[in-house]
């Protein structure tokens, strides 16, 4: 079936006729028939989603690390990491996650050369500035660190937002 080009104007009808149209458009275009709008590729399956077809700051990959434990209390470790490209026009950077631990927990989410930390049990949420960051791909951290029971600091449900 091929593709028929379709115009509804302010206030007609939209008969049968239109509506039997419209469905058929859509076959045509899934059949790739002639004249139809092509679709190039099954974006999520066949992983073509690219930097070309996002806006700044779309989250692209994200990896579980250690699931956010850690024992040490001299440095942060483990963790989550999250890559968003930025095309130069993102501002701000807002976080959310759950810190817990059973001894002076700490947590730290890191962005565009900035750390942001918090030392008490509990839902935290933020925001870190991305001006002046350059366009390209980029990562945000959430690490913990702990006092030498392991572990001392867990961090779970990492979430991020850019504008």
């Amino acid at each position: 079936m091929a593709w028929t080009d379709l115009e509804f104007d302010f206030g007609s009808i939209l008969t049968s006729s239109k509506m039997t149209n419209l469905q058929a458009n859509f076959q045509a275009m899934a059949d790739g028939d002639s004249g139809a709008p092509a679709i190039q590729a099954e974006a999520i399956d066949s992983n073509v989603v690219s930097i070309d077809k996002c806006d700044s700051g779309v989250v692209i990959m994200g990896d579980g690390g250690s699931s956010g434990e850690s024992n040490d209390s001299t440095s942060y470790g483990g963790g989550y990491s999250f890559k968003y490209y930025n095309n130069g026009s993102a501002t701000t950077l807002y976080y959310t996650y759950v810190l817990n631990g059973s001894t002076t927990p700490s947590g730290k989410v890191s962005a565009n050369g900035t750390d942001s930390e918090s030392t008490s049990s509990g839902t935290k949420t933020g925001s870190i500035s991305l001006s002046g960051q350059s366009s390209g791909w980029n990562t945000v951290t959430f690490q913990g660190k702990g006092s030498g029971v392991s572990p001392t600091s867990t961090i779970t449900s990492p979430s991020i937002y850019i504008v």
